[in-house]
């Protein structure tokens, strides 16, 4: 009798494992689907542990870098690097940004613009 009680316990600890399982990947598919920067936060909100949350931290990192290179302003970039410091995409937004610095500077095209640009 013990050995089914521990064998039935056993059983409904790998359907509620699987259920969550299956929870987080549905949920998984709809972030995708949605593809969004909320979607991704939001799913890292609730699964932070989860197998997927690399997956998630990457994709979420792209779009916040994609959201600063669409407004392409020095301030973009820095938020962008506040976010993602050490990211996957932290140089390329440094090299954007260094760009933007530049182009401020021919804008003003002033011997001190270009001097703040290179120190």
């Amino acid at each position: 009798m013990k050995h089914t009680l521990n064998q039935y316990l056993l059983c409904i600890l790998v359907i509620i494992i699987a259920s969550g399982c299956a929870t987080m990947q549905g949920r998984w598919e709809n972030t995708k689907a949605k593809d969004t920067i909320l979607a991704y936060e939001e799913f890292l909100k609730r699964y932070p542990e989860g197998g997927l949350s690399g997956q998630a931290q990457k994709r979420l990192e792209e779009l916040y870098f994609a959201d600063a290179k669409a407004k392409d302003t020095i301030l973009a970039y820095e938020e962008f690097l506040k976010l993602w410091p050490q990211g996957n995409i932290a140089e390329k937004a440094r090299i954007e940004l260094e760009v933007s610095y530049f182009e401020q500077a021919k804008l003003k095209d002033t011997i001190l613009a270009y001097e703040e640009f290179i120190t």
